[in-house]
Order: C-alpha cells, then sequence, then structure tokens
C-alpha cells in the first residue's frame, strides 16, 4: 500500500471518528496498524475510537502507545487519562491528566479537565484548587466554572455550586462539564422535571471527550448511563412521579407526614438518637444541678436547633 492509499485510510479513519461510527474507525485503524505501527495519529484515532466504544482496556493500551509515540502531545495524554479514568486506574487517569496540564503550560481548558477529573474521582478539595486557577487564569471559560462547582458540590456547599455552575451555563449553556454538574445538582435537592429536561440536552454531546468524562462522573453518582439517554430521563421522571404521588397522598391526608427518611432510614434513626441522647443528657444535668436549670436548658436546646438546621440543609 502506498503512502496516498494510507493518507486515504487515515482520512476515512478520522471521518468515521468524527461522526460517531466508532466500529468503523477501530476496524479502519485495524488495517492501517499492521502496515504503519508507528504511526501517532493513526494510534491516536484508535484509542480515541476504542474509548468510545467502551472498549476499555483496549483503549488504555491503545492510548499508551500512542502516548509513546507521541510524548508531547497533550490530547494524547487526555486520552490516556479518560481510558484509564474508565478502567477506575485512578493513579494513572492523574498523572496523566497532570501531564496534559504541564504540557499544555496551564492552559485553563486542560487544568479545567484535571479539576473535574478530580472533583468526581479523586479529592475535592484539591479540584476546588485546581478549578479555581483555570477560573483566575480566565473568566470566561466555562469548564472552569463548571468543574468549581463540581468541586463546591462535593464539598457540600451546595449554594456556592449553585452559583458557579450557573454561570458556568450563563458563559456557555452547551458545556458538557455544566450541564453534567447541574443535573447531578438538580437530582440531589429533588427537581426531577428540570433534571430529565437538561439530561435531553446533555445527550446532544456524545462524542465529544467531555461526554466520556460526564458518563463516568454520573455513573459515580448512582445515576443510569447517560449515554441511554430515554433510560436515564425514563429513571429521574419515575423518581418524579414518585415525589408526586407521594405529596398528593399527604395533601389528601392519605400519609400522615412526607417521606423525607423514605430513601435513607438509618439517617432519621441517627438524628433520633441524637436527639434521645441529648434530651437524657439535659435531664440528668437537670437532676444533678437544680440550681442550674435555665442555663442548661438554653444551652442544651443549642444542639437540638443545630441538628435541626442541619437536615433542613441538607435535605
Amino acid at each position: 500500500m502506498d503512502e496516498r492509499q494510507i493518507q486515504q485510510l487515515t482520512e476515512e479513519a478520522l471521518e468515521a471518528l468524527d461522526a460517531g461510527n466508532y466500529v468503523r474507525a477501530v476496524a479502519t485503524t485495524e488495517q492501517l496498524a499492521t502496515i504503519v505501527p508507528h504511526d501517532p495519529t493513526v494510534c491516536a484515532i484508535r484509542a480515541e475510537a476504542l474509548l468510545k466504544t467502551d472498549a476499555g482496556e483496549d483503549a488504555v493500551e491503545a492510548a499508551r502507545r500512542a502516548v509513546e509515540l507521541a510524548p508531547e502531545d497533550q490530547h494524547l495524554h487526555t486520552v490516556l487519562g479518560l481510558a484509564a479514568w474508565r478502567t477506575e486506574r485512578l493513579t494513572l487517569a492523574q498523572e496523566s491528566f497532570e501531564r496534559a496540564v504541564e504540557l499544555s503550560d496551564e492552559a485553563p481548558r486542560r487544568v479545567a479537565d484535571f479539576a473535574f477529573f478530580m472533583a468526581a474521582a479523586r479529592g475535592p478539595r484539591l479540584a476546588e484548587a485546581a478549578a479555581n486557577q483555570a477560573v483566575c487564569a480566565d473568566p470566561q471559560c466555562a469548564a472552569a466554572w463548571a468543574a468549581l462547582g463540581l468541586a463546591q458540590f462535593r464539598l457540600r456547599r451546595r449554594r456556592a455550586a449553585e452559583a458557579s455552575l450557573t454561570r458556568a451555563l450563563e458563559l456557555d449553556a452547551n458545556d458538557p462539564y455544566a450541564q453534567a454538574a447541574m443535573l447531578a445538582l438538580l437530582c440531589d435537592r429533588r427537581e426531577h422535571a428540570k433534571a430529565a429536561a437538561l439530561a435531553g440536552l446533555l445527550a446532544d454531546n456524545r462524542g465529544t471527550e467531555e461526554f466520556i468524562a460526564v458518563r463516568l462522573f454520573l455513573l459515580s453518582c448512582g445515576l443510569p448511563d447517560i449515554a441511554a439517554t430515554g433510560q436515564f430521563v425514563q429513571t429521574i421522571e419515575h423518581e418524579a412521579r414518585k415525589r408526586q404521588v407521594g405529596r398528593e397522598l399527604v395533601e389528601r391526608g392519605a400519609l400522615r407526614e412526607p417521606t423525607y427518611y423514605a430513601e435513607a432510614p438509618w439517617l432519621f434513626w441517627l438524628c433520633l438518637l441524637l436527639s434521645v441522647l441529648i434530651v437524657a443528657g439535659l435531664i440528668a444535668l437537670i437532676v444533678i444541678r437544680p440550681d442550674w436549670t435555665p442555663i442548661i436548658v438554653l444551652f442544651g436546646l443549642i444542639p437540638l436547633f443545630l441538628l435541626w438546621i442541619g437536615r433542613r440543609l441538607f435535605d
């Protein structure tokens, strides 16, 4: 096969990859690999196509090979990071994302990729620091704001997360990172109708590198695979219907109270146990020092009040 034919096949593989025909891209690069096994472009196309067909182990090996052939290519390190993340090799994934950041001279977009991975799979505090760095370097980078919002969400600072994610969506309403993190926030707040609508928009980003990271993040949250959009939306809508029925039963008096603890009964028993212990402690102190009764009651009510506040905040 001459150079012209090799070039033509390479272009066909790239076109198949861009068109979302990943099986064809893999088949074409397999043919090319026997002819030009040391071509970094062919290895890169093959690695990305394998990753998008969920062939995780093969994708890792192909990405390793591509990085060996083109060690200064930041994109290939990102692909290797995603493939390693897909196969739960988190140390390799982190090293690959860090190398991509280094090769890009800490470009905000690459820092945002690293921060999103760290927030989703490793440490949200490190992710927050990296995301803040990206936001300071480029305040107009939607992905950086999205990574910051995800880190804040993981740190349970929901109001700050909502503000950051809103800013990200204002900058780019189609940013997959922002959409995915906001989707997780909406599901956490049980705003299922909004979450279902956002899931449909997020599905339009399939085929991008960010969509791979988004899938892995949402799966880590216990949500269905966003790649199966219909199933994902159906699951969210089913949860919305369940909660709507519950509210209607409460309003009609069929249920005595909302089923706040239905999905986490351990939380109910924990709160009940803490309340009982606090009340028992107050009674014991009053028996021992009856002259301190007003002070004991005053300061004893504080932890009960804080417990109630915590229950409202984390609802």
